[in-house]
């Protein structure tokens, strides 16, 4: 996790799947949840955190973190936006 302002990394995770049972698509809730847990056990004051539409995410901050404000960033919705986009301008019907 990085703080905006300063740039600075203030915790890392690295996970092997195994402690995830196996399942790739588990690593990123289980990392998140450790490295936001050993901020706050550190008395590290968190105003907000801005990640990616994970789902597992979104529920661990609602669920344990409702006094911080959680923010998505909109890259990734821009880029399968313009993917959409791009398909249906070359569908015949839509064109001109």
């Amino acid at each position: 996790m990085m703080e905006y302002d300063s740039k600075k990394i203030l915790t890392l995770r690295t996970l092997d799947k195994r402690s995830t049972d196996r399942k790739s698509t588990n690593m990123e809730k289980v990392g998140f949840e450790q490295a936001l847990q050993e901020l706050t056990d550190n008395n590290i004051a968190v105003e907000e955190v801005v990640t990616d539409a994970h789902l597992g995410i979104g529920s661990i901050m609602n669920k344990k973190y409702p006094e911080i404000k959680h923010s998505h960033y909109i890259w990734h919705a821009a880029k399968k936006l313009a993917k959409r986009l791009g398909k249906i301008v070359k569908k015949k019907a839509n064109q001109i």
